[in-house]
């Protein structure tokens, strides 16, 4: 009878309803259950972020403070290195700076070249220098040429890194004669003249610079 199909009918579309309902609300609470985790994991993300933007404050506040200690060693180095050679060499007593540059040595070679600057490095060549020339007046020839090989080769990088800063190239000047001096003074004058035609290149590009200069022009002559 029409009546009852359409009683089944109902029946029919509010058992599909109900259905469809129960899926709404599984999806729905599916959805809430996704927005939920994505809540937690966006404060977990908040929380992690905020954490690592105080490591990365602190982390620089102590870089800055170890970058101000290093400065602040540096200029001790400095006094060692330059001013107190250049006291005690009038006087004769460059043997005084022996454990001195040993000191300066192992300073350096805690620090490496990490974060080291062109004026550094050129400390740390100078300190190779000084320990060269205290070698060499204690009669330690093949030492001092060890330490003016290491002073030249910094001189070299950092010359490499600014070819065309005049002073790099003056203390590479420096760095070869020194080290030919002492070739020459062990006997071996093939290797002695290699450096000191490498000196005069440098000394031509100086005066090629400033061909009015004395000094570099001296160096010329020196060449």
């Amino acid at each position: 009878p029409l009546g009852r199909l359409t009683q089944r009918d109902k029946a029919y579309q509010l058992a599909k309803a109900q259905r469809r309902a129960r899926l709404a609300r599984r999806i729905a609470a599916g959805f809430a259950i996704l927005a939920l985790l994505a809540v937690a994991a966006a404060g977990i993300a908040l929380v992690q972020y905020r954490a690592a933007e105080k490591s990365k404050r602190e982390a620089q506040a102590a870089a800055e403070r170890a970058t101000h200690a290093r400065r602040e060693a540096e200029k001790l180095v400095e006094f060692m290195v330059f001013d107190l050679r250049d006291k005690l060499k009038p006087i004769g007593r460059l043997d005084l700076l022996d454990d001195v540059s040993h000191k300066v040595d192992d300073y350096y070679q805690a620090f490496g070249n990490e974060g080291a600057d062109p004026a550094v490095r050129r400390q740390r060549a100078a300190a190779m220098t000084n320990a060269g020339n205290v070698l060499d007046g204690q009669g330690k020839l093949a030492e001092a040429i060890a330490k003016y090989r290491e002073a030249l080769a910094i001189q070299q990088e950092i010359v490499a890194a600014r070819p065309n800063d005049p002073q790099s190239h003056d203390d590479l000047f420096v760095s070869y004669n020194k080290l030919g001096n002492a070739l020459r003074e062990q006997g071996d004058l093939k290797a002695a003249l290699t450096n000191y035609q490498a000196a005069r290149a440098e000394a031509e590009k100086l005066v090629e610079g400033s061909p009015d200069d004395a000094i570099r022009l001296s160096y010329l002559a020196m060449s």
